[in-house]
């Protein structure tokens, strides 16, 4: 009864798109009364499962249901003592566009002020001081009616590791509604969503590749424990396909989308070799390399036109530093050294591969350099 309830609130009957479309933020009168609900043969089915949810194992009844009225196709896992419905997957997919408002890639960047942190105004940053937001779509998200999610084909925001508090990624009644702004811990998550699917649709529509990290990404914006730190994470059962988390100490990681594109990089790496980049030494290096190479490419254009460095990256995560890493320096391979970190020893790699992208240009160096 609870899963066919939450079936019911959240599938409304349209016999149109255009009705769809235009009644996305008022589906109350379209909601199909239980004894209207016409089930396909056999449904709903019911399973018993152990379901992992913070690293534990609860017990919980897997639900499938299909129906012709309201047309849609769900399953749900609900926890078997609690009755809390703790996942939701939709097999019919009507994507629906939001919109919300992100850094790009950080406000050091894009406002080309390395002093913001030096000179105290980082906590005080606003949409008048002067703006470093951009309102941005967001494409692809998943769900079709109210409550929308950050859940869509190349990225899914969860609560996958303990932060304390605790943080749930946000549901709001409007798609075009998520505009927070950085104080706000929803912010992080609408940046990770942003630029994971920016990244994701430039590999494919101008890179033109079809076949890299083409699979919705577990995402934890608020991850790690709360410390200052940020992974990708994947496990002898999970190689290629790893989730990403990041922490929050000092300045929230996610906010700076240099941080994110260096933990989607690795993710690019796993999937197209994985476990290849996992290990000690060289491969770990040249890892670490890729990722600061792909965070430097992912918003090189942006930062010529902003008139800020264009070798530097993260400069927000690491305030008051200027940067936490740059590419156009660094040892070169003779210079490899195994007892050096693998961030130290990556310079040699993202030096390589910057170099390229200056020779060739954005788009072919990252063609060939994925290739």
């Amino acid at each position: 009864d609870i899963v066919i309830n939450e079936f019911l609130r959240t599938t409304p009957h349209f016999p149109s798109k255009a009705e769809q479309q235009q009644q996305q933020g008022d589906v109350s009168k379209k909601i199909v009364n239980k004894d209207a609900l016409q089930l396909k043969k056999g449904d709903p089915q019911v399973e018993d499962v152990f379901f992992s949810r913070k690293g534990r194992l609860h017990r919980a009844y897997r639900i499938s249901i299909t129906a012709d009225k309201p047309f849609g196709s769900k399953q749900f896992v609900i926890d078997a003592n609690s009755a809390e419905i703790v996942q939701t997957k939709n097999f019919v997919h009507n994507w629906v566009d939001g919109q919300g408002q992100v850094f790009i890639p950080n406000p050091v960047n894009s406002l080309n002020n390395p002093a913001l942190f030096t000179s105290g105004a980082a906590s005080s940053i606003s949409t008048n001081n002067p703006n470093p937001y951009f309102t941005v779509p967001l494409p692809g998200l998943a769900a079709s009616t109210a409550p929308f999610t950050l859940s869509g084909p190349f990225v899914v925001l969860e609560d996958i590791e303990d932060p304390s508090p605790l943080h749930s990624p946000p549901s709001i009644d409007d798609a075009n509604g998520f505009n927070f702004t950085h104080d706000n811990p929803r912010f992080e998550d609408v940046m990770i969503y942003y630029h994971v699917y920016r990244m994701q649709n430039y590999i494919q529509t101008e890179l033109y590749f079809t076949d890299v990290m083409n699979r919705p990404l577990r995402a934890d914006a608020h991850g790690c424990g709360g410390s200052d730190n940020s992974h990708y994470v994947s496990t002898a059962g999970t190689l290629g396909e790893g989730y990403v988390a990041f922490g929050d100490e000092g300045v929230q990681d996610a906010e700076d989308a240099d941080v994110i594109a260096h933990e989607y990089g690795h993710a690019i790496q796993d999937n197209q070799a994985p476990g290849a980049y996992s290990g000690f030494g060289q491969p770990r290096a040249m890892g670490e390399g890729f990722g600061d190479y792909w965070a430097v490419s992912s918003y090189y254009e942006e930062t010529i036109k902003h008139g800020h460095q264009r070798a530097w990256l993260m400069e927000w995560d690491v305030a008051p530093q200027e940067y936490f890493r740059r590419v156009n320096d660094g040892p070169t391979a003779d210079q490899f050294h195994s007892a050096s970190s693998d961030w130290e020893n990556g310079r040699i790699w993202s030096r390589v591969l910057y170099k390229i992208l200056l020779s060739l240009g954005r788009t072919t160096a990252d063609r060939l350099i994925l290739q």
